[in-house]
């Protein structure tokens, strides 16, 4: 839902500048809401592509708040099955925003119950509903979380089951063994104690995977460790030197999702200690293995983005930027930082970046949430590519939006000077004096403005030069055709009598 652009404009133009700020912002909030309403209903339907589609907006228009983020989580979950890795990786990585954000909340403890239960993860949900517990016991998400660990917990018959199971084997032998050892008259004792060793280790815990064929090792492939590297959350270690090695298969992904999760949230909580610290260098690696771990998201190459600016290397933070915009988790912010990078450019910009920039902002006005808020954005750019066209879009917004505004004032004299309007920019400079700018702007602007008008008279002055040199040389073309068609003439009649009077 968009702001009501005429109602806002007869506010602003009657004084009533309050109310229409109110007005926009009443409207805003209620399409927030309409989309977390349609993010529950969805949800509760048990439509997960489109509820996961609707929370994902919701999540964004909300400014990536608690609550929403245990939304998202809420709807990625549904389903039955294993969960597929990026969902798990995506859902842990909301929850622990959310708890980074509001930890005194039950809403990260939620999302982490719902991960939970969803892989079959016991003790993982026992761990946050006593979290819940302890931080809101009373609440309905804990209320909801409780139910999922009682019916989440074996029943009696299980276990006895399983031990019978497992004992059947053992004493079957053991009663074959007794038979046949009386039948043939042998000391049953040595017999009897070894089948007592086979019931014993029959009846003692197996590790099922110990008849699993090891993989062949591998570089890119982190082994299982049976313990955690020191500040790691998960058991699979990550190469300090080259992250990238360390980057889990595909197979190995699908066999403990979980496990991939935590490993995501080590490689990006050891590429921000790197950030933090000022070691770019080693938090590129560890956000190029992120990417690489997870290439249809944004996250990693956002932030490897962020670590390329902040070494000065402004062209593979524009690279990766760019391939972000267009991956699953992109946000208005990182459509933000690309166009900057590009501004940041020395000299003109080459063809390929003013396409881009049209399709960003042609993407950007799809999403009715923004409410044009990118306007200024796309003056900037549109300014520096010379691109009229886009510079008479967003004026047209801006004069909507802050029509007084020095910015506005400034796309505008920048909009009149490219078309060549010069009394227009005169007159729109002298606004900008009147309202305030400062008077060295003022006079670099209207140096600017007699420069390119010197420049637009030039271009006429050459163009009519062009006329009028192209008119004169087709005359003369013209002149000279018609003086060789006269010199012609008589000479053929000439020779036409001689051959008339010989015959």
């Amino acid at each position: 839902m968009r702001c009501p652009v005429r109602h806002y404009i007869a506010l602003r133009a009657s004084g009533r500048v309050v109310r229409a700020a109110a007005l926009c912002s009443v409207v805003n909030a209620w399409s927030v809401v309409a989309r977390a309403d349609d993010c529950d209903e969805l949800t509760v339907a048990g439509r997960r592509q489109e509820a996961a589609a609707a929370c994902a907006k919701a999540w964004t228009a909300s400014g990536r708040t608690p609550q929403a983020a245990r939304a998202y989580v809420r709807a990625l979950m549904l389903g039955r099955g294993a969960p597929a890795p990026d969902d798990v990786a995506s859902a842990l990585g909301l929850a622990q925003d959310a708890r980074r954000s509001a930890p005194n909340e039950p809403w990260a403890y939620a999302a982490y119950c719902d991960v939970a239960a969803r892989i079959g993860d016991h003790v993982m949900l026992e761990k946050y509903v006593r979290e819940l517990e302890r931080v809101a016991p009373r609440h309905p998400e804990t209320t909801r979380a409780r139910a999922a660990l009682a019916s989440s917990r074996p029943g009696v018959w299980r276990p006895v089951l399983g031990a019978v199971l497992i004992l059947f084997p053992g004493l079957a032998t053991f009663a074959h063994a007794m038979w046949r050892s009386l039948r043939r008259r042998v000391r049953p004792t040595p017999v009897i104690a070894a089948l007592a060793m086979s019931v014993a280790v029959s009846v003692a815990p197996v590790d099922v995977r110990a008849d699993e064929p090891s993989p062949p090792p591998s570089a890119s492939a982190p082994v299982v460790a049976p313990t955690r590297q020191p500040g790691n959350i998960g058991t699979w270690p990550i190469d300090e030197d080259k992250p990238e090695r360390s980057v889990p298969t595909e197979a190995q992904r699908n066999r403990d999702p979980l496990a991939f999760g935590y490993w995501l949230q080590d490689v990006t909580a050891k590429g921000q200690l790197a950030a933090q610290r000022g070691d770019h260098e080693a938090a590129i690696r560890y956000f190029r293995a992120l990417s690489k771990a997870v290439p249809d998201r944004a996250i990693g190459l956002t932030r490897l983005c962020d670590e390329y600016e902040a070494e000065g290397e402004r062209e593979k933070a524009a690279d990766a930027c760019a391939i972000a915009l267009w991956k699953e988790g992109v946000v208005y912010r990182d459509y933000e930082h690309y166009i900057h990078l590009v501004l940041a450019k020395q000299g003109p910009l080459s063809p390929a970046e003013i396409a881009e920039g049209h399709k960003i902002f042609d993407h950007l006005r799809e999403d009715k949430t923004l409410n044009d808020g990118f306007y200024d954005l796309e003056c900037q750019f549109s300014s520096r590519a010379s691109d009229v066209r886009g510079l008479e879009r967003c004026v047209a917004v801006a004069q909507a939006k802050a029509p007084d505004a020095p910015t506005t004032l400034i796309y505008e004299w920048e909009l009149a000077v490219r078309k060549g309007n010069i009394p227009e920019a005169r007159q729109l400079l002298d606004r900008m004096k009147a309202s305030g700018l400062k008077p060295e702007v003022v006079e670099r602007m209207n140096h600017e403005m007699g420069v390119m008008a010197g420049k637009h008279i030039a271009l006429v002055v050459y163009g009519l030069l062009f006329v009028a040199c192209s008119v004169a040389a087709a005359t003369a073309g013209i002149l000279l055709a018609r003086r060789r068609r006269t010199k012609q003439g008589p000479v053929i009649g000439t020779a036409a009598s001689v051959d008339v009077g010989s015959t």
